[in-house]
């Protein structure tokens, strides 16, 4: 082999090193794992919700920056999410968006649990929908979640229509009934008057003390199913902390023994090329 051949040699080396290094970036970004863990099945357009998400598997102490995106079922384009950011609502497919959207910090362990405020931007129908949460730097999105959407001006829980109409028509015989009531309750005061007379000419009742009565034990209950759901919620938001926090662990783990492996090829490559090229130049010489 001659000199000649040296720098095709040396080139050849370093597309190696750079076809490593791309994969093992995109190895350490898939391990970047994002979940909304809390968000409310039925939302208004432009009524704001909340959604709790968490990002694990970044560096600890690492800034990012955040956006929600929501798509029409028929459609790919999560252009109807809007994110609050101050005072300002910032799209998800605005020009500038991730430079303009919240930015949080992630924990010692590279974790990150928060509540952002978010809404459905005008144009998006109602019905089915996707949401999904997605961080800046690096580029990565959270599976997509089913939400229904309803009109601004539509009660969330449809129920609602039925017991007002039915209370309306409850509320109309009741006036109706009210006449007679009215019309009895003056006989039974005529007769009550009557009644009385006789008893203020009759001996007065001997004097009866009060029986001590028990106070039963109150044994108080959820007021509501709402109540249960919520704690319910609660404890599975708090469970798929813990284990996100334990992904996150097992991913930076992962991440360092890449990272060693990664330095430990690429000197045994360095060194290599190195021995070969003080060989070839002995040997020319």
């Amino acid at each position: 082999m001659t000199l000649g051949k040296l720098p095709i040699l040396i080139l050849i080396v370093l597309v190696f090193l750079v076809s490593f290094n791309l994969l093992f970036w995109d190895k350490a970004s898939a391990a970047v794992n994002l979940q909304i863990l809390d968000y409310p099945h039925k939302v208004k357009i432009e009524v704001p919700f909340t959604v709790t998400a968490s990002v694990s598997g970044l560096p600890a102490d690492q800034s990012f920056k955040y956006k929600v995106g929501l798509a029409n079922a028929d459609s790919s384009w999560y252009g109807y999410g809007e994110i609050k950011n101050g005072d300002n609502w910032i799209g998800y497919n605005d020009a500038d968006s991730c430079n303009l959207a919240p930015e949080v910090k992630t924990n010692a362990q590279g974790h990150w649990e928060g509540e952002a405020e978010a809404k459905v931007r005008l144009g998006a129908k109602t019905g089915t929908a996707q949401l999904r949460f997605r961080v800046c730097d690096p580029s990565k999105s959270s599976d997509s979640y089913e939400i229904n959407l309803l009109e601004a001006d539509k009660p969330l829980d449809p129920e609602s229509e039925t017991t007002s109409e039915q209370s309306e028509e409850t509320e109309k015989p009741a006036d109706a009934a009210s006449e007679e009531t009215a019309e009895t309750a003056v006989e039974i005061k005529s007769n009550s008057i009557v009644e009385e007379e006789t008893v203020t000419n009759q001996p007065a009742a001997p004097l009866v003390l009060p029986s001590k009565t028990v106070k039963e034990p109150d044994y108080k209950l959820p007021a509501t199913l709402s109540a249960i759901e919520a704690n319910l919620h609660k404890e599975a938001a708090t469970e798929s902390s813990q284990a996100s926090m334990a992904n996150s662990t097992n991913n930076n783990n992962s991440n360092h023994q890449a990272v060693t492996k990664y330095v430990i090829i690429s000197g045994i490559v360095t060194l290599l090329v190195i021995a070969i090229i003080i060989f070839l130049v002995k040997k020319r010489l």
